[in-house]
């Protein structure tokens, strides 16, 4: 038998199978414990307890209310401010109310209130500082009611108008139609907070500010021209009956002109240093005698302007007197209203006295206009021998077979410049008359002629002449400066 290498190998591998099980090994030794961890932060100390920490605390009382008025509120306005007395720090003390009808508005111990309806409620205040609570019971009495308001077209832009408020209707009017210098006597409406809106010929042309108008008032609201807009003032009227014999007046500055002036009798002043735009104070004067009022507008209690003869009347229901002091350059209007619809607005007009002198001066140059020239023609006067214009009259005399081809401008030695005449006048023929700074000549300015009053009047005075179209001819044949010298 041959035994190969590989029957050995074979051979080999079955001996050792048959092998006995080997011995198990020894377990490892267990490794030795970590270190102990670090022990916890200690809790912090817990809050002392109530009555530690009030112990020696004063308790809180509320003593009164300071600023409470015993009038009635009105509903939906606020209050004045009404001030918790208590015996606490403000700052550590936190504050509520129990009750109905009206809202508050707090800051620190003081408070606002705002009726939301008419009511009367008893109020609680609730106060704690943290360590005892206070309470304290008042009364709050609101109403709701009527507001009486007389609206006076002092001398508005809108020569008539028609009042509403802001919103509504035309014809849900608190005003009739409102000429210049009349009023509407006391009308009664429901009180709130309104603004208005001014209709003429069914349009708005203006809307008030927002006022507050409160019950059981009565108020005058002033419409006036302020530089040529709309503006109002409102005033509260006093309804206190007078001394007997006697009526209450009070006079407002609404003049253009003067921003500051004194109302005078007999030289001493009933009204001293009255801001355009103000009111001054009520005044009681003598209803049987006649009155003369003056105007100081320097300061040196001698009247620029005078009212004499005037009767002062009690007014129906004694209702007062507003006398408002209105105009321009030269005319200033003293407008009496009694507030009521059976007292007609009393009106004085006065005129600046004409000038003591006056220089008048001629030239006649018979200048062709051309046509379609935007320069123009001008022609110079030099007037000399009067310093201020107190007073002026400039009187024309031009060819033109179509008038409202020119435009006629005046320039003083100042500088300025006012169109007399701006493409006026159609096809008629010729502009031959006269322009008065009053606004009184057989002319009508253009432009307001009273920006030349109070101009320097020596100098040299021009006129300049324009035809706007190529289709006529015109001549300046002559014009005529008249000026009255302060």
């Amino acid at each position: 038998m041959r035994i190969t290498t590989a029957t050995l190998v074979a051979l080999s591998l079955t001996l050792v199978g048959c092998g006995a099980d080997g011995v198990d090994g020894t377990n490892g030794v267990d490794g030795t414990n970590g270190v102990d961890g670090t022990n916890g932060v200690d809790g912090t100390n817990g809050a002392d307890g109530v009555d530690g920490l009030c112990a020696d605390a004063v308790p809180l009382e509320i003593t009164g209310l300071s600023g409470l008025s015993s009038d009635p509120l009105d509903a939906f306005f606020p209050s004045e401010t009404v001030t918790v007395l208590h015996n606490g720090d403000a700052a550590d003390i936190d504050f509520a109310v129990a009750g109905f009808g009206i809202d508050y508005a707090w800051n620190g111990d003081s408070f606002v209130m705002t009726p939301s309806t008419e009511m009367v409620s008893s109020q609680v205040i609730v106060a704690t500082d943290g360590c005892s609570t206070a309470t304290y019971e008042f009364s709050v009495q609101a109403i709701e009611g009527e507001v009486h308001i007389n609206v006076v077209n002092v001398g508005s832009p809108l020569n008539g108008f028609r009042m509403g408020v802001s919103g509504e209707d035309e014809d849900d009017y608190w005003t009739n139609d409102l000429p210049l210098q009349e009023q509407s006597g006391y009308d009664s409406n429901v009180a709130g907070v309104y603004s208005f809106d001014l209709w003429v010929d069914g349009v708005v042309e203006a809307t008030t500010p927002t006022f507050e108008l409160r019950p059981e008032r009565f108020y005058t609201l002033a419409v006036y021209d302020d530089g040529g807009a709309v503006a109002y003032l409102l005033l509260e009227d006093d309804l206190t009956e007078p001394t007997d014999g006697m009526a209450t007046t009070r006079f407002i500055n609404l003049h253009s002109v003067y921003p500051v002036f004194d109302v005078l009798e007999d030289g001493a002043p009933l009204a001293s240093n009255l801001i355009y735009g103000t009111a001054s104070a009520y005044t009681e004067l003598a209803v049987d005698d006649l009155h003369s009022f003056g105007l100081d507008t320097d300061g040196d209690l001698t009247a620029e302007f005078s009212f004499d003869d005037i009767d002062i009347d009690l007014g129906y229901y004694n209702y007062p007197a507003n006398v408002f002091f209105t105009g321009g350059e030269i005319s200033t209007s003293m407008l009496f209203t009694y507030p009521n619809e059976d007292y007609e607005s009393f009106v004085r007009l006065l005129d600046i006295p004409e000038p003591a002198t006056s220089v008048q001066a001629t030239s006649a140059p018979a200048l062709l206009i051309p046509d379609s020239d935007t320069t123009g023609i001008s022609d110079t006067i030099a007037i000399t021998g009067c310093t201020t214009v107190g007073g002026l009259t400039v009187a024309l005399d031009i060819s033109h077979t179509w008038r409202g081809d020119l435009e006629v401008e005046i320039t003083s030695p100042d500088g300025t410049t006012v169109m007399l005449s701006d493409n006026e006048g159609g096809s008629t023929d010729d502009i031959v008359g006269d322009f008065k700074l009053d606004g009184s000549g057989s002319l009508t300015s253009y432009e307001d002629m009273l920006a030349l009053y109070g101009d320097t009047a020596n100098g040299d005075w021009t006129l300049t002449v324009r035809d706007n179209s190529s289709w006529a001819d015109g001549t300046l044949n002559s014009w005529t400066l008249d000026v009255g010298c302060q």
